[in-house]
């Protein structure tokens, strides 16, 4: 196996686990009208205002965890 065979590999596995992650990330929080961290409302069928709202409670949660 040469450098190139083992640089597609590596990227093959690291693809892989990023893949996997992606999946484990599914929010478990219904939707209710309200942010999940700020509070703001929200239309139907949103979870968060913005991306620096759920990046922040997902960083608590794991705090948490």
């Amino acid at each position: 196996m040469d450098w190139s065979d083992q640089a597609t590999r590596q990227e093959e596995l690291l693809r892989e686990v990023a893949l996997k992650r992606a999946a484990n990330h599914a929010l478990p929080l219904p939707a209710t009208g309200v942010c999940h961290w700020c509070d703001a409302l929200l239309p139907e069928g949103v979870r968060f205002c913005d991306r620096d709202c759920r990046d922040d409670w997902e960083r608590s949660a794991r705090r948490s965890a």
